[in-house]
């Protein structure tokens, strides 16, 4: 329109300037004749159909002016919108991915897998070899199909050590569907597979930069890889990670003849639907052609049916139709919780907008339709929304990268980023919590007659806040008390674990877990125990070590059992309680400096006779009763599962201080813990900790993995890091989960004070005459706050008892107790009531104000 414009004004200054005039003269007289420009323009859009663009241009300018006056709803608006969408974009991200039927290859939504699921609720038999190798080659309705199985290998590349690697053993047909040809050299072939084959590895791209430097020519050379030498055949290029997300790459060779029906290693089963095949022709065309297999066990053959389904869906187990159903309900209902927040902004924008019936009554007099006036809000509204939205996705992208590095290694087709359709979706979000904020309070606000709204202008009003506002209130702090001791609790855990040291024998540790990649020997306790006194007689003669302990796992981290006492004990809960378990070798204690505070340490003795164990000193405090010592105390872990059975009794032989666990306070206990003797070998895999001197633990870590290979390539040193690390990471995650978590309270938090201002302000405005004759009266300051504030006094405190309730209810079912609880909860109560303290400062101070000669001039 503007380039139209302009191109007529110059005709008509060129036919001017042609008459006779100079240029300027004919320029001025050619925008004199042709009038107003922007005129023309309006009369342009209204044609069209576009004069709404200058009315939302204008309503966007005001809606940024109204958030830059109303300062503190802006802020609590924009943070708890921030949250809410940011919520609700992850939830949709993550569900969406766990939902994906596709993967990111050609015919990507055809690719399956295939299992041999129950027709009751136990899990899927993998052991398929022998239905496989009835279904290769013969099936019609399934293209390329193949099988896979993930297995853990030593790899040795040249210029590194010895370093555990996932290797995916593969049929060939893998390549050939994913259609991706290999970066350098080839890819596995069918002929690979054969057992009088040479050994072949095909690398991934990540993999042949990080552990063969890009070398181009590594292509025929030979790499130790487990207990075989392989040739590096190929190179595949950069974002293949198929079947999950695999870097290596070695044919599977496994022979049917050598495993009886429904035996031998678990496969995962892969194909292609051919063309205008169904998932249900498909699978009716694998039974019949597997019949001969499960007519051989008839008894499988009536559990077990193969069925069909989209590969990723096959990986995540998602599968089932209510879990589906149920995580599209959770789709639903996490992004639910941004129109909850906008109901709640919506009551704080009511509040605001009966302070502008005058303006909008005068507005409405002036001709302003109400249709107008309702777009106007909206588009307030939506621009605080549309900036919450844009926080919002900024805290979901952040957030989905921390879930991807927390979760380390993710399918190949998960890319935790933020989607064009999960974009789309926040803002939506936005528009649906604006019309919730803008319209809603609109439609209340105007619904009233012209006379009554300009009794605005003089501060008469008799608008009011109903209940569906204090009930939402008092729901707002309720759930802030039920859920601010949890973020009470970590914020407290985690300012311990900054500001107290940990253990000295956490400094000087290094762990590694040793595994037997080859199944057999694993199986074989006394293959494991030669293996590992093999390894540990090697590591204590290595320069730098001063000697090497074993456990079941990494001691601090122990898997929790639940315990119970024989009734003579004396304890301090009946019930059984939940306590960490430990199986560990009889000189770890030492190893470690736990003290000794009673009894005896383990000895050889311990090891046949399995009826001694050591607690640690929280163990003593918060289950046994202290009128009795714990030597001598028997207990026993309860039944577990269907069927179960208790253990033997156990018999306490010593207490040892805690140790050593992440860093905690001083006096602040830690998990009540329990030790058992274990025999070397006992445990496959074993958590090995390395106490060392002034060698630096890097140089010990790689000699750990050098020397696992050299006993044999099948012993695998997996996680070999120093324990500070590895605790490092364990606060790391805590402090990241605790950030989340606080952030979602403070959310709550501010919106809760946000609704008992918003209700103070508001009563504040209704009773303004009141309070001037009261005043007036002789009422005293303080019965005039304490009356006016008394509504909102009540709603909070019901919050407060309702949350408490709630929260009482939580620390019961998970074991902590109403007693142990009782000082956390106490804490929150403060919390709040500072809260609602400093809500009240602002309104009070208002009151106070208020010129009692001025309001009753008002109301004359």
């Amino acid at each position: 329109m503007r380039e139209e414009m302009r191109l007529h004004i110059e005709m008509e200054a060129e036919r001017l300037q042609a008459s006779g005039l100079d240029r300027s003269e004919a320029r001025r007289q050619a925008h004199v004749r042709f009038g107003g420009v922007e005129k023309f323009k309006e009369e342009g859009r209204e044609a069209r159909g576009l004069a709404w663009l200058d009315s939302l241009s204008l309503d966007a300018r005001l809606g940024a002016r109204m958030l830059a006056k109303y300062k503190g709803l802006t802020l609590v608006g924009g943070i708890a919108m921030a949250v809410a969408i940011a919520l609700g974009a992850s939830a949709f991200e993550v569900i969406s991915v766990l939902l994906r039927e596709d993967l990111p290859l050609p015919f990507g939504d055809r690719v399956i897998a295939i299992r041999y699921d129950t027709t009751t609720n136990a899990s899927a038999d993998g052991r398929v070899l022998h239905a496989f190798a009835a279904w290769r080659g013969r099936v019609q309705t399934i293209e390329h199909l193949g099988a896979f199985r993930l297995v853990q290998q030593n790899l040795i590349a040249p210029n590194a050590p010895p370093e555990p690697i996932t290797v995916a053993e593969i049929t060939a047909e893998a390549f050939v569907l994913a259609g991706t040809p290999p970066l350098h050299g080839r890819y596995l072939l069918p002929s690979d597979e054969q057992d009088q084959a040479a050994p072949v590895l095909v690398v991934g791209y990540d993999a042949w930069h990080r552990r063969f430097g890009a070398d181009p020519n590594i292509i025929g050379r030979t790499v130790p890889l487990g207990g075989v030498i392989a040739t590096v055949v190929g190179i595949m290029p950069e974002g293949f990670n198929f079947p999950i997300s695999q870097q290596f790459w070695t044919p599977l060779r496994l022979d049917p003849a050598k495993w009886s029906p429904w035996a031998g290693p678990e496969l995962d089963l892969f194909g292609r639907l051919a063309p205008g095949v169904s998932t249900e022709q498909a699978e009716g065309e694998l039974a019949s052609l597997g019949r001969q297999v499960a007519d051989a066990y008839p008894d499988k053959n009536a559990r077990l049916q193969p069925v069909v389904l989209s590969f990723p869906r096959a990986q995540s187990d998602l599968d089932a139709p209510l879990f589906v159903s149920l995580l599209r309900a959770g789709q639903f209902l996490v992004g639910a919780l941004s129109f909850l927040v906008a109901i709640n902004l919506a009551v704080l924008l009511y509040a605001r907008t009966i302070t502008r019936l005058g303006e909008i009554a005068v507005r409405t007099a002036l001709g302003a339709s109400r249709g107008r006036i309702l777009s106007q809000l909206f588009v307030e509204a939506l621009v605080l929304t549309t900036l919450g939205a844009a926080a919002g996705l900024m805290i979901s992208r952040i957030a989905l990268r921390q879930v991807v590095a927390m979760a380390g290694v993710v399918p190949f087709w998960v890319r935790y980023e933020l989607t064009p359709s999960t974009v789309l979706y926040a803002f939506l979000l936005a528009v649906g919590a604006a019309l919730i904020m803008g319209v809603l309070p609109g439609l209340k606000a105007t619904s009233g007659r012209l006379s009554a709204n300009l009794q605005e202008l003089h501060g008469r009003t008799g608008t009011r806040l109903g209940g569906m506002w204090s009930t939402l209130i008092v729901t707002q702090v309720a759930v802030a008390v039920a859920i601010l001791p949890a973020a009470v609790f970590m914020a407290w855990y985690v300012l311990r674990m900054e500001f107290t040291g940990r253990d000295q024998a956490v400094d000087r540790i290094v762990l590694a877990n040793m595994v037997l990649s080859d199944e057999t020997a694993a199986r074989d306790e006394r293959v494991v125990r030669q293996r590992q006194d093999a390894l540990m007689s090697r590591l204590r003669q290595e320069p730098g070590v001063i000697a090497v302990t074993y456990s079941s796992a990494v001691p601090g981290l122990g898997p929790d059992r639940r315990v119970e006492f024989q009734p003579t004990t004396k304890v301090r809960q009946a019930d059984a309680v939940d306590v960490a378990s430990f199986r560990i070798d009889v000189d770890l204690l030492q190893v470690y400096n736990a003290r000794l505070l009673a009894g005896r340490v383990f000895d050889a003795r311990d090891l046949g006779s399995a009826r001694a164990a050591i607690v640690n000193r929280t163990f003593v405090a918060d289950l046994l009763d202290p009128a009795t010592g714990p030597l001598g105390a028997q207990f026993r872990y309860a039944a577990t599962g269907a069927g179960g059975a208790p253990t033997d009794w156990f018999e306490i032989v010593g207490v040892v201080d805690d140790f050593p666990g992440l860093p905690r306070a001083p006096g602040a206990g830690g998990e009540p813990t329990v030790y058992h003797p274990m025999a070397s070998g006992a445990a496959h895999p074993a958590v090995l900790s390395i106490a060392v001197g002034d060698t630096p633990k890097a140089t010990i870590a790689q000699r750990v993995r050098e020397i696992g290979a050299e006993i044999d390539p099948s012993i695998q040193m997996r996680r070999v890091v120093p324990m500070s690390a590895f605790y490092d990471e364990q606060r790391s995650a805590f402090q990241k989960i605790a950030l989340a978590v606080g952030i979602f309270t403070a959310a709550v938090l501010l919106l809760s004070a946000a609704g008992v201002h918003a209700t103070m302000s508001f009563t504040i405005a209704q009773r303004t005459r009141e309070i001037g004759i009261r005043s007036a009266l002789g009422a005293q300051p303080r019965h005039l706050v304490l009356g006016i504030f008394r509504g909102a006094m009540r709603q909070l405190a019901l919050g407060i008892a309702a949350g408490s309730l709630l929260s009482i209810g939580a620390f019961v079912a998970v074991g902590t107790g109403v007693r142990s609880g009782s000082g956390l909860l106490l804490t929150v109560v403060l919390v709040m009531a500072v809260v609602a303290m400093l809500d009240a400062i602002g309104p009070a101070r208002r009151i106070l104000r208020i010129q009692t000669v001025e309001e009753l001039r008002v109301e004359g």
